[in-house]
């Protein structure tokens, strides 16, 4: 699995156009990403591919990026903490055995 740099995908995502990113179909059948509010920062780009990769582009539009980072770092907090719990009691258990008479656990 690569790596993910979420700062370098943070920064991206903020400086993106903001607002909704949704596919658009022409009359001929050709696909248009379109970005943003069309009232305010808007953009629209001509996609030559398959239409479910341009789905899945407007899918990754910068709101679910910043959503999926901060989750991904509040799952990474909560697990460094748990981390944190099991090797301080795995610590513990190991402090006890030493100390317990002929290195039996004391259960």
């Amino acid at each position: 699995m690569t790596k993910l740099d979420l700062e370098a995908l943070e920064a991206k995502a903020k400086a993106a156009t903001p607002g909704e990113w949704r596919k658009m179909v022409r009359r001929d059948g050709s696909l248009i990403l379109s970005c943003g509010d069309p009232t305010k920062t808007h953009c629209q780009f001509d996609f030559e591919g398959r239409e479910c990769d341009l789905d899945w582009i407007a899918a990754a539009n910068p709101a679910t990026m910043l959503a999926l980072i901060e989750r991904i770092r509040e799952l990474e907090a909560r697990l460094n903490i748990a981390e944190g719990l099991m090797n301080s009691d795995l610590e513990a258990q190991y402090e006890e055995t030493i100390r317990s008479p002929k290195g039996t656990p004391n259960v």
